[in-house]
Parts: C-alpha cells; sequence; structure tokens
C-alpha cells in the first residue's frame, strides 16, 4: 500500500499491545515440578502421570493447604518410527 503509515506506526502499536495485555505469568506466582515448595508462596506444581499419558497442573495459594485448582491435559502419544 503506497502511503501507508502502517510501518511507522507498528512500533509504538506493538508497545501499546504489551501494555494494554495481562502479563504471560501472574507476578509473585511460582513455577515448581513434582511437589509444592514448603517456603514459596503462590504456586503451580507440574505432575507426570505416564501411566495416563498425561500432565496434571495443580495450583496452590499456600502451600500447605489444598491445591485451589487442578487441570489434566492428555498428551498425544507419539507417531510411530519406521
Amino acid at each position: 500500500m503506497r502511503g501507508s503509515r502502517i510501518g511507522r506506526a507498528a512500533p509504538c502499536a506493538r508497545a501499546f499491545c504489551r501494555s494494554c495485555s495481562p502479563p504471560r505469568w501472574p507476578e509473585g506466582v511460582s513455577f515448581r515440578a513434582l511437589a509444592p515448595d514448603p517456603r514459596a508462596g503462590r504456586q503451580v506444581v507440574i505432575l507426570p502421570d505416564d501411566a495416563r499419558g498425561m500432565v496434571i497442573a495443580e495450583a496452590y495459594a499456600k502451600p500447605g493447604d489444598k491445591p485451589v485448582l487442578r487441570r489434566e491435559f492428555t498428551l498425544a502419544k507419539p507417531a510411530k518410527r519406521r
């Protein structure tokens, strides 16, 4: 497009979009594998379940309490190699 301002406005538009969008990971939430960390506050724990081919995510508000959220994700089975 001749005379378009899109090219010149793009960096400013990208910065504006970044300032309006939510953060990719909430501040103050830690990411753990296999078990909650008793010293950490809010955290998400990722657990494998190889028998069922799943990954389980549990969210904790306090490490000693029960998870406030639990989600299970089924993994795709790997393709057979020849």
